[in-house]
């Protein structure tokens, strides 16, 4: 949504973009006189340094500062294993050249860590908090596009330090495919089963 704020008069608004900066592209040549918004498709074009222009006879203004387009990421992802850093995953952007992740501080979503992969690990600085909200954006030459909705996340309810870990075999002797025995291994901790597989070994 573009807004803006201008006197009283009887003549249309003009919304123009650029996406380099120089260039400028045509949004709409006829807004009403008396409305101060615009409902704008952003186009799919990524780039650092838009801007938005308005126009009424020979009154132009523009933004002020360059902002960014560029995808936001989807499919965040949070896994919390242990109370002093955090696993976050999330989707590609295409265009992107890398990412900021933010986790919230006491007030505002802080940057806690820049990365050109979609993955990292965040390292908690107050291993005490163990109930947050963490985001990403995608950047384009050091600019932020628009954050991803913040997703809630805890650390689960298993600790970091054990003295003892159960590992138990089940070993089905009536399964046997190929000439190979199959195997289902469990790995508990605290008798709570946080691993499974199957294991498949030559006879």
């Amino acid at each position: 949504m573009i807004r803006w704020d201008a006197s009283i008069g009887n003549m249309p608004f003009t919304l123009e973009y650029t996406s380099d900066g120089i260039s400028w592209n045509l949004i709409t040549n006829n807004i009403s006189s008396n409305q101060r918004h615009y409902s704008w498709t952003v186009p799919n074009n990524v780039t650092n340094l838009a801007k938005i222009r308005i126009s009424r006879n020979s009154s132009i203004d523009e933004s002020n500062d360059f902002f960014t387009i560029v995808g936001v990421p989807q499919n965040l992802s949070v896994n919390w294993i242990c109370p002093d850093s955090a696993y976050v995953s999330w989707n590609s952007v295409a265009g992107a050249l890398d990412y900021e992740v933010s986790m919230l501080g006491n007030i505002y979503m802080d940057s806690v860590t820049t990365t050109t992969s979609t993955t990292a690990l965040v390292i908690n600085p107050n291993p005490s908090i163990t109930d947050s909200w963490f985001s990403v954006c995608a950047k384009v030459n050091g600019k932020r596009g628009r954050r991803a909705v913040a997703v809630n996340a805890q650390t689960l309810r298993l600790s970091t330090y054990v003295n003892t870990v159960d590992i138990r075999y089940n070993i089905d002797s009536s399964i046997n495919r190929r000439n190979k025995r199959v195997f289902d291994l469990f790995i508990s901790i605290g008798g709570e089963i946080f691993m499974s597989c199957v294991c498949q070994t030559a006879r």
